[in-house]
Formats: C-alpha cells, sequence, structure tokens
C-alpha cells in the first residue's frame, strides 16, 4: 500500500477491511483476496488479515487451511470471540468434538449467550452423548430468539430421539482418546465457571460433575465444585472434594486455602489454621494466605495473632474486599481499638453500603468513641 499521512493512515485501514467484507459477503472471494494483499504488514492488522483468510479458505471448502488460518488468529488475538466460534464449526466438521466444545467455550466467555456459539456447543455436546448439557445450550438460545430455526429444530430432535433418555452417567463413558478426555474435562470446567459467573449455581455444578464423572482427578474441577458445594450447606461432600484435590496437588496454594475455608465453616477452627498455615509455608507473601490465618485466629479467640495477620495481608496488598475490613473492625472492637476499628469499619462500609454489619457495628461504637475521648465521633454516621 502506498505511503498516506499518518493521520488518515487508520481511516484508510478501515475502509480497505470494510471493502474485503463486502467483498466476502458478496461472495467475490478473488476480490477480496487481493485487497487483503495489500494490508500484509500493516501493524495491528495481522489477526484481522489471518481471520479473513481462514474464512475465504472455509468458503473455499479448504477446511485445513481455514482451521490453521484461525488458530493463529486466536493466537495473535485470543479474545476475538468471531474467531473461537469460527474455529468451534470447522472442528466440529472435522469431527474434533471435544475441541469444538473448548472453541465454543471459549466463544461464550468472552461473548455470552451468542447464539451461534450456543448453537454450535448444543451440536458439539450432542454429538458427544451428552444430552442433558446439549438440550441446556438449546434453551440458552430459545430464551433469547424464541424463534430460532436451527435451535428450535436440534432442540426437537434431541427431546423426541429415545436415546436421549439415556442417563449422563452412562452415555459419558463412551470411550474418548486421553487427549479429547483432557480438552473436554477442561473445556466443561470453563463452562462451569461460565455459569457459576452468571449464578446459575445448579448448572456450574452439573458441568462440574460431568468433568469429575470423566475425570475423578481434575483439581480445578474439585477446587470449585468444593467450594460450591460449602456455600450450599453441603460441607460433607465439600471437605471430601477438597481434600481429593489437596492430595493430589499438596503444593496448590488455592486448594488448602479452599478446604481451610470450609473446615472453619465446620466448626474445626484448628485444623483450618493447621491447613492456612501449610499454605503459609508455600506462599508467605500472599495477602490471601494472610487473610485466611487472620480468620481462623479470630474464630479461636486469639485476636491477637489475627490482628497481625490482618496487618500483614494489609502490607501486602490494600485492596482488600469490604468483608475482610468489616472482620478487622469486628476483630479490633473485640479487643477494645475502637478508633481504629471505626476506621477500618467505615472503609468496609464505603467499599460496600450494602454491607449491613458494617453500618450496625458504626452506630454502636461511634457513641462509645466519643465518650471515650470527649470529643467527637471518629467516623462519618452512615445514612440511614
Amino acid at each position: 500500500m502506498p505511503p498516506v499521512a499518518s493521520a488518515s493512515r487508520p481511516a484508510l485501514l478501515k475502509a480497505v477491511a470494510d471493502r474485503i467484507n463486502r467483498l466476502f459477503a458478496q461472495g467475490h472471494l478473488d476480490g477480496a483476496e487481493v485487497l487483503l494483499t495489500t494490508l500484509s504488514g500493516e501493524p495491528g492488522m495481522a489477526a484481522y488479515l489471518a481471520h479473513m483468510r481462514g474464512l475465504i479458505a472455509w468458503r473455499r471448502g479448504d477446511n485445513a487451511q481455514a482451521r490453521q488460518q484461525l488458530a493463529a488468529t486466536i493466537s495473535l488475538e485470543p479474545t476475538n470471540a468471531e474467531a473461537h466460534a469460527n474455529l468451534g464449526a470447522l472442528l466440529i466438521e472435522a469431527g474434533h468434538r471435544a475441541a469444538a466444545v473448548a472453541a465454543y467455550e471459549a466463544a461464550l466467555t468472552l461473548r455470552p449467550r451468542r447464539p451461534a456459539a450456543l448453537v454450535g456447543l448444543g451440536k458439539a455436546l450432542a454429538e458427544l452423548g451428552l444430552f442433558d448439557l446439549a438440550i441446556d445450550a438449546y434453551r440458552d438460545v430459545l430464551a433469547a430468539e424464541p424463534d430460532h430455526p436451527s435451535a428450535t429444530a436440534d432442540l426437537a430432535a434431541l427431546l423426541d430421539d429415545t436415546s436421549t433418555t439415556t442417563s449422563r452417567q452412562q452415555r459419558i463413558e463412551r470411550p474418548l482418546g486421553d487427549d479429547d478426555r483432557r480438552v473436554l474435562c477442561d473445556a466443561l470446567f470453563v463452562q462451569g465457571v461460565r455459569h457459576h459467573r452468571d449464578n446459575a449455581v445448579d448448572r456450574s455444578i452439573t458441568s462440574f460433575d460431568c468433568v469429575l464423572t470423566l475425570d475423578p482427578d481434575h483439581v480445578n474441577t474439585l477446587c470449585n465444585l468444593g467450594a460450591l458445594e460449602r456455600d450450599r450447606g453441603h460441607h460433607d461432600r465439600a471437605l471430601g472434594l477438597l481434600r481429593h484435590a489437596v492430595g493430589l496437588a499438596p503444593e496448590f496454594v488455592a486448594a488448602r486455602l479452599a478446604l481451610g475455608d470450609t473446615l472453619l465453616v465446620s466448626g474445626r477452627a484448628d485444623e483450618a489454621i493447621a491447613q492456612f498455615r501449610e499454605a503459609l509455608d508455600r506462599a508467605p507473601l500472599n495477602d490471601a494466605v494472610h487473610a485466611s490465618l487472620a480468620l481462623g485466629f479470630r474464630a479461636t479467640g486469639d485476636f491477637g495473632a489475627a490482628i497481625s495477620h490482618f496487618e500483614q495481608a494489609v502490607l501486602i496488598n490494600r485492596q482488600q474486599s469490604a468483608e475482610f475490613y468489616l472482620a478487622l473492625g469486628q476483630t479490633l472492637i473485640a479487643t477494645n481499638q475502637l478508633p481504629g476499628a471505626a476506621i477500618c469499619l467505615q472503609h468496609a462500609f464505603d467499599l460496600d453500603p450494602a454491607l449491613l454489619p458494617a453500618r450496625e457495628a458504626l452506630q454502636l461504637i461511634d457513641p462509645l468513641i466519643v465518650v471515650a475521648t470527649g470529643g467527637v465521633a471518629a467516623t462519618a454516621q452512615p445514612a440511614a
């Protein structure tokens, strides 16, 4: 492309790209390919070039070249949701269903509820025998677009197929190669995280359970499912999952913290502290470890040790949660350090005005500070 003034170059590049897109949409693949060559070497255009070359190759039926170009696109621009979804469609055509699920999950993580990606995901899951997950994917499409033709037809076919009544436990055991099993487990783990992010806890647990049916030793799933079960009050199952995770990966600090947290809410503070100490040995500068130890010692009534670890956590990272500063403030109240408690509680309230315990504690201690100091309250009274 001939030299152009730098101020107008972005507009020129966009105009060329728009022209390429129009030619491609109209089926003029040769013209689009010729124009692509004019953008070669242009800064910031490499991912676009690879993506368009992949789409052109796909349109021409050269699926192997298309997959290669789309993989290159993703390598250059990992956040390109469209490239992930297009790669998923190509992988289904090639019979690589587990890899297709991974590609579609990447696309949906980047751009949630994209109908084309959900339809492709449903197709890949159904071909793998994961019928319940496939049905859920199609229903997600129809919740947003009730008349979506592909989702309507595919869902109807699944529901009419008597083989879909076979349980997930039976169907998921269909033979998979080691690589496909590993890819599928990681993809379904991502799916579980996606559902959790969307507050669909039951669906998240279903995805995680599918992973563990395929691979009972999938550590990340053991940790996440354990934490979900703990939050649902299913402490026995949570402890079983998390102990298994720690046994498989004793150096994995997140697993020890999750196990310790579960022991703590189960009323087993001494065991929790033991796990937190193990985590501290492995990550002495991890603020989350110090915060967990602080909560553990607070539960045993060792407020001095708790405050020490609260302080260490803040020294490492001041960007703690409102709940952290609430717990620190409550611990300072227990040791009669009211001015410091007021500062922490006010900060907790500022971070999260909906955190009612912070407001209530402030309202309780402000008059005490006035009496103790003979002056005005140390904090602003939160609005009712």
